[in-house]
């Protein structure tokens, strides 16, 4: 008997830290904006960069937060990028791709209001 109460108490004991745990919490504001990838790429003149630039939006307790607009800025270099500003998606991932110009190095960063930007850098070079 003694065991089957402790066992109890073990399963309750566990059944309480998954509720304390609970992780369907909606996240809390914006709180910082992480590179997840895409930076310091090389492509060729007038091409999109094999990948999208990609940042993550997280809250004060490192979850992501969907639904953030990020702002793209091309600070160097020219060319297009894709979609400006993007909204973070489930995941708080937001992307764009850059389409470069004739220049050789470019600089793009990434901005959610209130927070500080974070840089992209890339280089091209004329196809081979």
């Amino acid at each position: 008997m003694i065991v089957v109460g402790w066992n109890r108490s073990w399963v309750l004991g566990v059944a309480l830290v998954a509720l304390a745990c609970n992780t369907t919490e909606p996240p809390g504001p914006p709180a910082q904006v992480v590179k997840s990838g895409g930076d310091a790429q090389a492509g060729f003149f007038n091409t999109p960069l094999p990948m999208p630039y990609s940042v993550t939006v997280y809250d004060a307790n490192n979850r992501p937060v969907p639904g953030v607009s990020v702002a793209w800025q091309i600070i160097t270099g020219g060319g297009t990028l894709s979609t400006n500003p993007s909204i973070t998606n489930s995941s708080g991932v937001a992307t764009t791709i850059h389409t470069l110009g004739t220049a050789t190095t470019y600089v793009v960063s990434a901005t959610v209001t209130g927070l500080p930007s974070v840089t992209f850098t890339a280089t091209a070079s004329a196809p081979p």
